[in-house]
């Protein structure tokens, strides 16, 4: 039997979290059977209230076995977003397994660490610029990973102007996490042990 996987995301943006979460489970769960689907409020709107209301919502359109909550630590200890996702998890009716996803900082700095995708996905995969990427030691104590990977990107590009103007850097962003070949890089970070730690609890194993 498959076991049904709703990322609840904490914004539209959030959604590469599907292509962490595909690739976390074939690494470490291969023998797990699974669909995974993605509540990023483009398809049913974002409900109103908080995030109980939002975990309510993701249940209602996409009904799982297991809920996958996720909340960018952003300027906040990453301990206060998870007692948060505890405390929304315990109003909700009826059995789920959670899984609790946590980045510090944003979860765009989990997509700084290959360098082929960043230029794929720039449409530039031959370029020869210097990025100047972060060490994947650097990765969580980025200020702004969001805005480090656009800019990034927007360098990869090779674009200048009007080009330039024209190009998207968030649908690029989605095509980052669609074309990463691994993140093995960024596994041991600790907001992706959390994660990985979190998944194996919610899937019986320790």
């Amino acid at each position: 039997m498959s076991q049904r996987f709703t990322l609840s995301a904490d914004g539209a943006s959030d959604a590469v979290l599907r292509s962490v979460l595909q690739w976390t489970l074939a690494r470490f769960h291969p023998d797990i059977d699974h669909e995974i689907f993605v509540d990023d409020f483009r398809q049913f709107g974002k409900p109103k209230g908080g995030l109980l209301e939002r975990l309510r919502s993701s249940i209602r359109n996409f009904p799982c076995e297991v809920l996958v909550v996720h909340r960018d630590a952003e300027s906040q200890d990453p301990e206060i977003r998870l007692k948060e996702i505890q405390e929304a998890v315990a109003g909700l009716a009826g059995a789920h397994r959670v899984v609790m996803v946590v980045p510090v900082r944003m979860t765009e700095a989990w997509l700084l660490a290959d360098e082929a995708a960043i230029r794929k996905a720039a449409d530039y995969p031959l370029g020869r610029m210097d990025l100047n990427l972060p060490k994947v030691a650097e990765l969580e104590r980025l200020a702004d990973p969001k805005a480090r990977l656009h800019q990034t990107l927007e360098e990869a590009s090779g674009y200048k102007g009007r080009r330039l103007r024209d190009f998207s850097a968030e649908r690029a962003v989605h095509r980052v996490a669609e074309l990463t070949a691994t993140f093995e890089p960024v596994a041991g970070l600790s907001g992706f042990v959390r994660f990985r730690e979190s998944l194996a609890k919610s899937l019986g194993e320790q």
